[in-house]
């Protein structure tokens, strides 16, 4: 956005927070942030403001503008389908419009008579065009994994997640490769400092069939890797997108646990469980997730090909349902609503 003439008035990391981990630390800069911004947009008006996720940021920031005049488009839901349905009033004060990612979404604001257009999952037609190509096939044979099984390992991308799943996943690598021999597994490093996280995990073990590799090929990775152990997020979506049979694991703090519960109102975490018909993809969090769950839930998929075949057919109905014009859609929705003030 930047490439096409966008202002950044600050970069997207002063505002991002993952549950409570750094939030206070953060709250301050937040906070005056947003309060800048509600000044400059309503003494030079914008013809309409569009606030991309963060919703705990947008979200007010809209109600603001909105109440003084300032049209108001949100793009990518909050997950207020899943849990903190009470956010709900205020999405029906903050905007004129939601745009979503998934169906479901869509059909969730309509029965709360919310404005909404579904415009896709930019991910589901990057991903189509990504898999038809040769990089997936080259990665493959560069780990040394033909003939051989490839697990993708993903323990997530933040340091908070390499410190609550890294020792985890790393060893079940060494459990699972004393059992599967014949396997490579492969992780992608996020950034210098996620790769010295991985690295002293690694530090004092014997030597395990495990390859740290950039995150530039992560999606390489999930469409020629047999089966993927991951956190849940970004990640699941794009092995669903790939049809890569998976398994997801995660733990955040107890306290946003705790939140979590108390206001819950799926049964799943992870999106892909929510766009097949039958949830398949098996999920391990909080206390749950621990090695001996981990190999006993794991090992079925590496055994028996008819297991990660069954996953990967479900997974492989959710791409053709995302793949949109999504860029022309919102655009269009947007000029709609604008249209119909005029």
């Amino acid at each position: 956005m930047v490439a096409q003439g966008m202002e950044l008035i600050a970069p997207l990391d002063d505002i991002t927070v993952m549950g409570f981990d750094g939030l206070w630390s953060k709250l301050g800069s937040i906070l005056r942030l947003r309060a800048a911004l509600q000044l400059r947009y309503k003494t030079d008006k914008p013809t309409a403001f569009i606030g991309i996720d963060a919703p705990d940021f947008n979200l007010k920031l809209e109600v603001k503008l909105r109440g003084a005049g300032v049209k108001t488009v949100h793009y990518v839901s909050p997950t207020v389908w899943a849990w903190r349905e009470y956010r709900l009033k205020t999405i029906k004060r903050a905007c004129d419009l939601m745009l979503t990612l998934f169906p479901f979404e869509e059909q969730y604001y309509q029965k709360n008579n919310i404005p909404v257009t579904c415009v896709g999952h930019p991910l589901a037609s990057e991903l189509s065009e990504l898999s038809s190509g040769t990089d997936a096939v080259a990665l493959r044979e560069s780990l040394g994994a033909g003939g051989k099984l490839l697990i993708a390992i993903m323990p997530g991308s933040r340091r908070s997640e390499i410190d609550r799943l890294g020792g985890l996943f790393v060893d079940f690598v060494q459990a699972a490769a004393q059992r599967f021999p014949n396997t490579i597994f492969a992780v992608p490093v996020a950034n210098q400092k996620v790769g010295e996280q991985l690295k002293d995990l690694l530090m004092n073990r014997a030597p395990l069939p495990l390859q740290l590799i950039d995150s530039s090929q992560a999606r390489n990775l999930l469409i020629t890797a047999d089966f993927a152990v991951l956190a849940s997020g970004t990640a699941a979506l794009e092995a669903a997108l790939v049809a890569t049979p998976m398994i997801v694991s995660y733990k955040v703090s107890w306290l946003a646990y705790l939140f979590a519960q108390m206001t819950a109102r799926v049964k799943h975490v992870s999106m892909p469980n929510h766009l097949m018909d039958v949830p398949l993809v098996p999920e391990l969090l909080q206390g749950e997730a621990n090695l001996k769950n981990l190999l006993t839930t794991v090992v079925p998929y590496l055994e028996n090909a008819d297991l990660r075949h069954e996953q990967s057919r479900a997974l492989s109905t959710i791409a053709p349902t995302l793949q949109r014009d999504s860029g022309k859609l919102a655009a269009l929705a947007i000029q709609g609503l604008l249209n119909n003030e005029q």
